[in-house]
């Protein structure tokens, strides 16, 4: 679902995608702005806001999706 967006096309509320358990997209957060998104690391653990830019998180950046609005009828 959504348009893939590239990082510099990213605005606050898309969606980041990471691979964290050698499968793709198996962890998603989203984009706040000021390159950080916003995340919960793991069940249980506290919601927390890191950098795009982390090196954890670079080297596991699968993509990004902007998910449309519902158009009302």
């Amino acid at each position: 679902e959504g348009t893939p967006v590239s990082l510099a096309e990213l605005r606050p509320g898309d969606l980041v995608f990471y691979d964290t358990q050698h499968q793709p997209y198996s962890h998603v957060g989203i984009y706040v702005g000021d390159g950080r998104f916003v995340h919960a690391p793991k069940t249980g653990a506290r919601v927390r806001v890191d950098s795009l830019h982390n090196r954890y998180w670079a080297s596991r950046f699968d993509g990004a999706r902007r998910i449309a609005p519902p158009l009302n009828p």
